[in-house]
């Protein structure tokens, strides 16, 4: 076991019985509550619910054929009042149990506790975010290899991607092509001969990316008024978490440097990124 994972156990133990004296306290001030209601409850049991009044006499000496219940208007006007005060009574006990809680030692090293215990979990969440895409994997261009970049002759173009991450990646796609743009798209087009591959590249592994070009690739590379370009994009996700990433790569033909690098080749200052 790891000291990571160790060190993470023993603080783990040590939320737990923070947890639990703080349930704890929560209890204890349920049941200040409990019995405040309780003495609330009591208090209005022994009150009348309700008065009733018989008619008057005169009423009655008039030929009234029944009797009725009035209700006593400033009879219910008093319960109202009672009620308000039973109500203010109630709070002001809960008030003055809570205040007398916060004056003991004991809620403060409580509400501490909380604090650090919602400071360690974002520490933690931040950590694991951290140790996770320390561990992911990192799908990258190791180069791009042409041949036959020639007049009358069909060019090949093959990207090399290596997982220079710690975990296999399961690659989803791979497409590359070659095209003269005016100006780079943002989103360049794709051409596929085949179903785009895919495969489980583990640590260190490379995995391939080729296709043919035209005939008349090395022509149109000549063109000033167009840029000759071979791109690739590669999608896959990591085997553990299950989270997506992708690379995009690009390379550009520069004819003055055709005999300098790559058979003049570099790398493009747009379209080389990566999540």
């Amino acid at each position: 076991m790891s000291n990571i994972t160790t060190d993470f156990v023993a603080t783990t133990k040590k939320i737990v019985v923070e947890v639990r004296s703080i349930l704890t306290a929560l209890h204890l001030i349920r049941e200040d509550v409990k019995v405040i209601r309780d003495q609330v409850v009591s208090e209005a049991n022994k009150q009348k619910p309700y008065q009733q009044t018989d008619q008057s006499d005169t009423e009655h000496s008039n030929g009234a054929a029944s009797r009725g219940k009035v209700l006593n208007v400033n009879d219910a006007h008093g319960k109202k009042e009672n009620g308000s005060k039973k109500t203010r009574a109630w709070y002001q006990d809960f008030k003055t149990n809570a205040f007398k809680a916060a004056r003991k030692p004991r809620f403060f090293v409580e509400l501490i506790a909380l604090l650090g215990l919602g400071l360690y979990t974002c520490e933690t969440h931040r950590t694991n975010n951290l140790t996770e895409e320390s561990e992911r994997p990192w799908m990258g261009a190791a180069g791009m290899n042409v041949k036959d970049f020639e007049a009358s002759k069909v060019p090949a173009y093959a990207i090399t991607w290596i997982n220079s991450g710690r975990s296999p990646a399961k690659v989803t796609f791979t497409g590359s092509n070659c095209k003269a743009y005016a100006i780079f798209p943002k989103e360049p087009e794709y051409t596929f001969d085949t179903v785009p591959s895919t495969s489980v590249v583990v640590p260190g592994q490379p995995l391939q990316s080729a296709r043919n070009g035209k005939i008349t690739d090395s022509d149109s590379a000549q063109l000033e008024t167009e840029t000759f370009y071979v791109y690739g994009d590669i999608e896959y996700f990591d085997i553990r978490t299950t989270k997506t990433y992708w690379t995009h790569v690009c390379y550009r033909y520069i004819p003055k440097m055709s005999k300098v690098a790559n058979n003049g080749f570099l790398s493009c200052p747009e379209y080389n990124d990566a999540k």
